[in-house]
């Protein structure tokens, strides 16, 4: 799944353990939109059921978004019951993306 990640320049992948690559880092920068200026980093945390389990992601920084508790976990369908073993980490990083650059209203996103 790592192989195949087509990041754009606004995201950034880290490991802080070279050895385990199922717990890693996200960060994002986003370049428009009303997060813009920002740095969001999202840890993702993949079971040993993956794929037939999501990966468990969480943001690290406090961000006040329709789609981000308090705790920092992101409320999307895809990561509960949308999620689908042939999915890969593709989808999920893009709509992160997504979510960070917002213009308006997340209407597409599951809500809280």
């Amino acid at each position: 799944d790592l192989t195949e990640l087509d990041l754009p320049s606004t995201m950034k992948t880290s490991f802080p353990d070279s050895a385990d690559l199922l717990n890693f880092s996200l960060t994002i920068t986003p370049d428009e939109g009303m997060y813009r200026g920002g740095a969001f980093t999202f840890t993702f945390a993949i079971n040993t059921h993956y794929p037939h389990d999501p990966p468990k992601v969480k943001c690290t920084q406090t961000i006040y978004h329709p789609n981000v508790d308090l705790e920092g976990n992101v409320c999307l369908n895809i990561l509960r019951e949308d999620w689908k073993p042939v999915l890969n980490l593709n989808p999920i990083i893009m709509v992160y993306s997504i979510v960070t650059s917002l213009k308006s209203s997340p209407r597409f996103l599951s809500s809280l």
